[in-house]
């Protein structure tokens, strides 16, 4: 007769007179994976103990040598998972696997399509493995869960693929990598994040759907983006330094101080009230990055929210037809590019700020006021490729709706230096702020007309002179006659 005995998990706490304890944990011993080739879960044969694990106390563990594919195709459920072997790989093949321990995990986790990774306890998921989601099926992704529990994902552990990760309320610490690397399907994040690992989309999406990211780092490459999806996303702190994309349905709400060091891009064809991003309670956006606002219906943009002042911060650029909304203020650089943007709040541009303003031949770029706007920083006045200006024009670019409030000025304004000698006046007018174009003064003494002043200018006035032309009035009382000659040398000496 046969006797099995099995050492349950057994916790010993001891309580000191402070009131504080310490614990000591004994695990029950792991049940072993005894075949060396690929082979079912449900298997008892290949299995330590002649029975497939199957228990919410039974710790598991694949540790024997060699390439194999261990394959759990119905419902399982065991505690601490260890994957000693870097070539085994658990499969979970449309069916969902719950653990009520931790992964320890050398070697790789498959899921499927249809497929769910569950864990019913607070978990820590470590080792210099992976868990790879493969989803095929949109309708049925693959699926990583935490049920009300906290699930810690260690630094050197990567999780990728496609699919989902749903966190509780408790939370996801990443401190490890998750990554979207399928170009097929993307990898969706539900719930509450953190931790001070990667979250990051390699030629694939990112998708976060009404997730809450705390102090999460976001990256991208080869084409890969993060994708803000419909509903609200939380940033609360964190950093950016790839590529951003908001869905029109998206709220992004920021918190804290983030720092985007990428390029964060709107896409608002259907929203109408301004507001898909909210800095709220007084957060900040800093870094060098870009805000890229592609707004064909008019409306999207940043709003700060919470009676408490947002800031931009030096290094940002707003780009592109926004709006502005709320108490903000506005130490970067905003550039409409072209297109039409609104201020509708209480908006201050800071000492740092840019304000870059754009004239081509028929238009400039239009900032209309239908709040408060404090002037600062620096204004740039730029001609688009390939305008050169050919006469004075008189061009408003700021432009207050009646009642508007338009307070100070200006630090500084640059503006073109070719075609030399033109001049650009900016003025506060009406509620707004114009720019007046000139061409450069009349050259008298460049009698020739050739641009420069040398010796043959003088030939030229004798010519003028003698012809009794225009050109010969160098003192400008309408009459050629010798005074002209003295106003001439007077003219070449003062230069043009």
């Amino acid at each position: 007769m046969s006797v099995c005995v099995r050492v349950l998990s057994l916790t010993v706490r001891f309580v000191s007179a402070a009131g504080a304890f310490w614990a000591v944990a004994a695990e029950s011993q792991p049940v072993d994976w005894l075949a060396p080739v690929d082979g079912s879960w449900q298997d008892a044969a290949s299995w330590a103990g002649g029975v497939a694990p199957n228990s919410i106390a039974t710790p598991v563990r694949l540790g024997l040598a060699g390439p194999y594919t261990v394959t759990s195709s119905s419902f399982t459920l065991h505690d601490t998972l260890t994957i000693t072997n870097p070539q085994a790989a658990l499969l979970i093949d449309g069916v969902r696997h719950a653990i009520y321990g931790d992964v320890r995990n050398q070697g790789t986790v498959l899921l499927n399509s249809d497929a769910e990774l569950s864990f019913s306890n607070d978990a820590l998921i470590e080792g210099g493995g992976e868990i790879q989601l493969d989803t095929d099926d949109p309708l049925q992704p693959a699926e990583i869960r935490g049920l009300s529990v906290q699930l810690t994902h260690a630094s050197g552990h990567t999780i990728r693929g496609s699919g989902e990760i749903a966190a509780s309320s408790t939370g996801f610490i990443n401190d490890g990598v998750i990554l979207a690397d399928d170009p097929a399907q993307p990898l969706v994040l539900q719930g509450d994040f953190s931790g001070g690992g990667v979250f990051g989309a390699n030629g694939a999406t990112l998708l976060l759907d009404g997730a809450t990211m705390t102090g999460a780092r976001l990256n991208s490459q080869n084409g890969g983006a993060v994708v803000v999806g419909e509903g609200v996303v939380t940033f609360d702190g964190g950093r950016n330094d790839g590529a951003i994309e908001l869905d029109p349905a998206a709220r992004l709400f920021i918190d804290g101080v983030y720092t985007n060091n990428g390029v964060v891009s709107v896409f608002d064809f259907a929203q109408i009230d301004g507001d898909l991003i909210s800095l709220r309670d007084g957060a900040t956006v800093n870094g060098t990055g870009l805000f890229e606002f592609q707004d064909f219906l008019g409306g999207g943009g940043i709003k700060a929210t919470g009676g408490v002042p947002g800031t931009v911060g030096p290094g940002q650029t707003l780009r592109g037809e926004f709006t502005l909304d709320g108490d903000l203020i506005v130490e970067g650089t905003l550039d409409p590019d072209g297109l039409p943007s609104d201020i509708e709040g209480d908006v201050v541009l800071g000492a740092t700020s840019v304000t870059r303003i754009t004239i081509d031949q028929t238009s400039a770029d239009d900032i209309d006021v239908d709040g408060t706007l404090t002037l600062g920083g620096t204004l740039e006045i730029e001609l688009a490729d390939g305008y050169v200006p050919t006469t004075n024009r008189n061009v408003i670019f700021i432009d207050g709706e009646p009642g508007v409030e338009l307070l100070g000025d200006f630090d500084a304004v640059v503006v073109p230096t070719e075609p030399a000698g033109w001049t650009y006046t900016v003025e506060l007018v009406f509620g707004g702020v114009r720019v007046l174009i000139d061409p450069p003064p009349p050259c008298p003494a460049d009698t020739n007309g050739d641009g420069l002043l040398t010796p043959a200018d003088f030939n030229a006035w004798i010519l003028a002179f003698n012809l009794q032309s225009p050109a010969c009035d160098q003192n400008g009382d309408g009459v050629c006659a010798p005074a002209d000659f003295n106003a001439w040398i007077l003219n070449f000496n003062a230069g043009c």
